[in-house]
């Protein structure tokens, strides 16, 4: 969440209904996994802009550095977030005893005299920085990326550009709220919390933000374009009186599946009442791209047993980028973020397990479905909040590494998903992670009329992986964010530091690739795209980083890649972006 103090008198007018009108179950592990389901409202037929055409940042614009907004974990105060957080930091100088083989340190050069097994970076090159150009601006970046067969879109708070494959700037960084028909600002926070995929068959970009405008209302707006350094088709969806926090982004495969064709957007919503919820949209992909009237939606997601009902949060719906891949449900998943405050496996404040798994179908139609899958406490390793990380020969545990949610965009790939989160590595932090294979029944929600409305019928944790839960007090790995491509290798992108007597490395950019055929996980310790060691006392980083697939087209030697965009220190307390393609198959 960003909380900048900007001012916009430009307020929006749509249609907002929500009647929640019944109650789905799946059982799984003896728990029930509950949602409401309800409908939304669009703004019509939106507006048009064109992005070339837009005004360049003014100086005084790009000058204003924006204040670091508070941390919204559901369900904890800012007293208590805050309170776990120190309790995670460096508490021990111990490693998890179940991970002792995992810590990892990237090699600060592609060509050292290090043998990797991780295939170098065929583009490699810096993208966007605080500010969209100055060094002044956002903090922190929250970024997206999706990459067609001729463009890269990527996105910070609260910026745009556009790029070629080679890393060619095809236009000047623009304010982000200009894709939505906004003043540079506009409203009280400005766009922020960006997100943007690919629809391959479309062959059209789709760029999400949140915004909060001057009368105290939630917003998610929704901007699309073929050409983005073009005309860029933009809605707005209004939730009233509340901030529609973090909001996460996914996508059904296109072909052959006309019942549940839809973008699903998620958020938080904070209430200005004080109550919450956490709320997944089903735009149909026709709306999005022409006019958007109502459409179906689902809230309240909980998981209950015998002693209650306890309230999910932050969930990610996955990206079925594919055009060969069909699945019969949109499935989203989460993890359960409340640093173990329920004590469902284990001891209240000990950490949880376990991940959630949601399938949507029908959501095109008038029988729209939804049901869910625990996997079960014990079916992952223990996740908690983790520690603080440390920038080098700057400062200690004083990098924000967020809490147990999966933050970056998830996709689908050959029946696999392939989530991750920050966790407690026995001190500081550690990125962990699953390949996820969901099953579904062929109609057990009993939709009519040819529309088929699957159920869960099983959840596979087929691998967990890790990079640096044995890493303690002297390495640490934050914010990752995972890219698949077509035959299902995949890499990793994630940020890397250390202590300053272990390694003196500054937060920055690093990638790790896994093949297929591997037994374990990671074969190596990847490599560095971009780290300078440099001061940074802002505290906040992330709060997402991002990755995407790029599949065969006109990229070097016509081959599938993957790509990531993260964060490094630029310069002085500031930050920066480098975007990196990588062949996956290329290792062993």
């Amino acid at each position: 969440m960003k909380r900048f103090l900007c001012t916009s008198s430009l307020l929006f007018s749509a249609v907002l209904v929500l009647t929640f009108t019944a109650q789905v179950f799946a059982a799984s592990t003896g728990l029930k996994a509950t949602a409401q389901l309800g409908t939304r409202h669009g703004d019509g037929a939106g507006g048009d802009v064109v992005l070339r055409d837009l005004p360049d940042m003014s100086a005084a614009d790009m000058a204003v550095t924006r204040n670091i907004p508070l941390h919204r974990t559901p369900g904890m105060s800012q007293a208590q977030y805050e309170f776990a957080k120190s309790a995670a930091s460096h508490t021990s100088g111990m490693t998890r005893a179940q991970d002792a083989a995992n810590f990892r340190v990237p090699p600060a050069s592609q060509k050292g005299d290090i043998v990797s097994s991780t295939p170098g970076a065929f583009s490699n090159f810096l993208g966007q920085k605080e500010g969209c150009a100055t060094g002044n601006g956002w903090i922190p970046s929250d970024m997206g990326l999706a990459v067609s067969s001729l463009y890269i879109v990527q996105t910070v708070n609260e910026c745009i550009q556009v790029f070629n494959k080679t890393g060619g700037a095809l236009i000047a960084s623009k304010d982000l709220c200009g894709i939505f028909g906004l003043p540079v600002f506009a409203g009280q926070i400005g766009c922020f919390d960006p997100r943007v995929l690919y629809d391959a068959q479309a062959n059209k970009f789709l760029v999400i933000a949140s915004y909060y405008d001057n009368s105290n209302n939630g917003w998610i707006l929704t901007a699309t374009a073929g050409n983005p350094t073009g005309l860029w088709h933009h809605h707005a969806i209004g939730f009233g009186q509340a901030l529609a926090d973090y909001p996460t982004l996914g996508q059904t495969a296109f072909l052959n599946n006309a019942t549940n064709s839809v973008f699903t957007i998620c958020t938080n919503l904070f209430f200005n009442s004080g109550g919450f919820t956490d709320e997944c949209i089903f735009p149909k992909k026709s709306q999005i791209y022409g006019a958007l009237g109502a459409f179906n939606a689902f809230s309240g997601f909980a998981l209950c047993g015998g002693s209650g009902c306890i309230t999910q949060n932050s969930m990610q719906p996955v990206d079925s980028y594919e055009l060969s891949n069909n699945p019969r449900a949109q499935y989203s998943v989460n993890t359960l973020n409340d640093n173990g405050g329920t004590g469902l496996c284990g001891a209240a404040g000990a950490g949880e397990s376990g991940l959630l798994i949601w399938a949507f179908s029908g959501m095109a139609t008038t029988q729209p479905h939804a049901s869910g899958w625990f996997t079960g406490c014990g079916s992952t390793s223990v996740y908690s909040f983790p520690g603080s990380a440390d920038n080098a020969g700057f400062c200690f545990a004083c990098i924000e590494t967020l809490d147990n949610r999966i933050s970056a965009k998830t996709f689908y790939s050959q029946g696999k998903i392939i989530p991750s989160i920050d966790t407690w590595n026995g001190a500081t932090s550690a990125v962990l992670g699953w390949q996820v294979a969901p099953y579904l029944d062929v109609n057990g929600g009993a939709c009519t009329g040819g529309v088929l409305c699957p159920n869960i019928s099983a959840v596979a944790i087929e691998k967990q992986w890790c990079y640096d839960c044995g890493g303690g007090n002297a390495v640490e790995a934050y914010f990752g964010a995972q890219a698949p491509d077509p035959e299902n290798d995949w890499t990793l992108f994630a940020t890397f530091s250390s202590r300053s007597d272990f390694f003196n490395i500054s937060p920055g950019m690093f990638y790790d690739t896994t093949r297929v055929t591997n037994v374990g996980t990671f074969i190596d310790s990847g490599f560095f795209s971009c780290v300078v060691n440099n001061p940074y006392s802002n505290f906040r980083w992330g709060d997402y980083a991002a990755a995407a697939p790029d599949d065969p087209g006109t990229n070097p030697a016509k081959r599938p890649a993957t790509w990531g965009s993260g964060m490094y220190v630029n310069g002085s307390n500031t930050w920066g972006t480098c975007i990196t393609g990588v062949h996956p198959q290329d290792g062993p």
